[in-house]
C-alpha cells in the first residue's frame, strides 16, 4: 500500500487543505507475522485534519474492509528543543 492509496482511503483533499505534501519520506519500519509497518512524515495540517476527521474515516474503512490500518504518533520534539539542536 502506497501513501497515495492511504490518502484515497481517507478521502483527504490536499488541494482543499492547501497541503501539497501531506505525507512524505515513507520507509519500512518492520514486518511481523501478520503485519507490515511503515513510517511516514506527516504535515501538521494533515495531522490536525486526521485527528478530527481522518480517524473516523479510517475506522469506517477498517470496519467495511476487515482491515486494521492504524496511525500511531511517535514522540515528537518540542519546537524549543529543536531550536537547541541548531
Amino acid at each position: 500500500m502506497m501513501v497515495s492509496d492511504i490518502l484515497k482511503i481517507l478521502k483527504y483533499d490536499a488541494s482543499a487543505e492547501n497541503d501539497p505534501y501531506p505525507m512524505s519520506w515513507p520507509r519500512p519500519s518492520g514486518i511481523g507475522h501478520a503485519l507490515m509497518a511503515i513510517s511516514v512524515k506527516v504535515s501538521p495540517t494533515f495531522w490536525r485534519w486526521f485527528s478530527t476527521t481522518g480517524k473516523l474515516r479510517l475506522n469506517e474503512y477498517n470496519q467495511m474492509q476487515g482491515t486494521k490500518i492504524m496511525f500511531i504518533q511517535e514522540q515528537t520534539m518540542r519546537v524549543t528543543e529543536l531550536n537547541r539542536l541548531w
